[in-house]
């Protein structure tokens, strides 16, 4: 009787080992959404982008992570088309890695920071190749209906 107590005994916390770790193991994947909010941005709207930035032996707390203001100029998908305010830069990049901009001080001071970048005019030393070429054949259909 006793071996049969002892191999219950066992037996018994055998399962609840097992069913403790199966709970360790599953946790995060049931709790992974728990706190995440499924925020959707609009064309137009201002969000800031999460790029960290690995600087050797500077404390991380004098390094930011978050850069932008970048606005929303397309959605594809579930990713967005962003395009950086200050420099025109655009790239594409997932929901989770975005969050909304803070307000500025002056209502339409990000719009404008926007207008003004759309406004500039880059140098011709940045055109890409087939830009060239382009340029390139139109200038000699120019020279040769000059010279007929």
């Amino acid at each position: 009787m006793e071996s049969l107590t002892h191999y219950l005994e066992t037996m018994w916390k055998e399962t609840d080992r097992a069913a403790t770790t199966g709970y360790i193991k599953s946790w995060p994947k049931l709790n992974a959404n728990a706190k995440r909010k499924d925020v959707k941005y609009a064309l137009g709207d201002y969000v800031m982008l999460h790029q960290p930035v690995h600087i050797p032996k500077a404390p991380s707390a004098l390094v930011t992570s978050w850069c932008g203001p970048w606005k929303v100029t397309k959605k594809i998908g579930k990713d967005y088309k962003l395009t950086h305010i200050d420099s025109a830069r655009t790239t594409v990049q997932a929901r989770i890695n975005v969050t909304a901009a803070p307000v500025p001080m002056h209502p339409k001071d990000y719009d404008d920071r926007f207008d003004v970048v759309g406004q500039i005019v880059w140098p011709v030393i940045g055109w890409p190749k087939m830009a060239w070429s382009q340029l390139g054949n139109t200038l000699w259909h120019i020279r040769e209906r000059a010279t007929q």
